[in-house]
């Protein structure tokens, strides 16, 4: 499983993530990547920092997206594989 770390909010970045996503993949926003989370397919796997959402103005619910503390952000990069960062 890759974690693709998403970091910014030019609508490139999903072309490029899509051509070597693979299945069990995770999506996770930070920072300006917060953005992207209407654009997401609702098939992929989506997590994002909460923080950042919310410093965004993202408070709405995002069907495929699933909120992270600081802790669950932790966990979830320590305990898998790769990470990928998108900027």
């Amino acid at each position: 499983m890759t974690i693709h770390m998403i970091l910014t909010r030019e609508p490139s970045t999903l072309k490029r993530i899509e051509s070597v996503m693979q299945d069990g993949d995770v999506i996770l926003l930070a920072s300006d990547g917060c953005y992207q989370a209407r654009r997401l397919p609702a098939a992929w796997n989506v997590q994002a920092l909460a923080a950042d959402m919310k410093a965004r103005g993202l408070n709405e619910p995002f069907e495929n997206t699933t909120l992270l503390n600081d802790d669950e952000w932790v966990a979830l990069i320590t305990t898998n594989g790769q990470v990928a960062s998108w900027t």
